[in-house]
């Protein structure tokens, strides 16, 4: 039986269920301090993300991680606490003690590079999941068991990237590696002086606020190498 059909029965289908998960929150907490502080709530949730974050040993394993990522990304991105357990400099420190953040950031770009998620930027995800399904029932598979693992997870994680998730994605990668990294190189006891991510104004297209955010960025970057400077 081939891998591919096996995963859609038992236990081999639970593993596509977490890319699924992932794809609600990361919608869910998209700009929403409010629903990324509910998240935090849980006392559960943070050491699960880390755990997903360093799933290694699974065919969904770059699609898990590298969602885990983004959610993890938007909890720090997001992040309305200052002087908690769950404030956006101790999510960073987390990220770089357990994870660390070339790793955390390699699952970004891993998922970025799946031949999956670059199929639903060009709309051809699910069109190449029926080929597959139609390929399998009339018997036309190749056989070759390299070939097949490369195919098999098309089909069932296809429906997880939508055109809204990838662009979701591609927009917050930057802006999420530049906060995490302003953060790791600034010392804790400044960390309370950050400014928190501004809203989007009324009115204000996408691109704008996009731009808007970066703005601060490199203005924030600029101070920080002032100061250091200045040392």
């Amino acid at each position: 039986q081939s891998q591919s059909k096996s995963l859609g029965s038992g236990a081999g289908s639970k593993i596509w269920l977490q890319p699924i998960f992932l794809k609600l929150l990361i919608v869910w907490l998209a700009d929403c301090r409010a629903a990324v502080s509910s998240f935090l709530e849980a006392p559960a949730h943070l050491p699960y993300m880390v755990e997903l974050l360093n799933t290694v040993d699974s065919p969904a394993s770059v699609h898990v991680s590298g969602l885990a990522a983004v959610l993890l990304g938007e909890c720090v991105l997001y992040n309305t606490s200052i002087e908690s357990a769950h404030s956006a400099h101790v999510l960073v420190d987390i990220i770089s003690q357990q994870v660390g953040l070339s790793t955390y950031f390699a699952r970004w770009e891993a998922l970025q590079n799946n031949h999956v998620f670059l199929m639903a930027m060009t709309g051809n995800a699910h069109q190449k999941s029926s080929e597959i399904v139609l390929e399998e029932e009339s018997g036309l598979s190749s056989g070759n068991g390299e070939v097949e693992f490369e195919t098999s997870d098309v089909g069932p994680v296809a429906g997880v990237y939508d055109t809204y998730l990838v662009k979701l994605i591609q927009k917050l990668e930057p802006i999420v590696r530049d906060t995490i990294v302003q953060l790791f190189s600034q010392p804790k006891a400044k960390a309370s002086l950050l400014p928190s991510v501004p809203d989007r104004k009324g009115g204000e297209s996408e691109s704008d606020y996009i731009n808007r955010l970066k703005e601060l960025m490199q203005k924030q970057t600029a101070e920080m190498q002032v100061s250091f400077l200045s040392r």
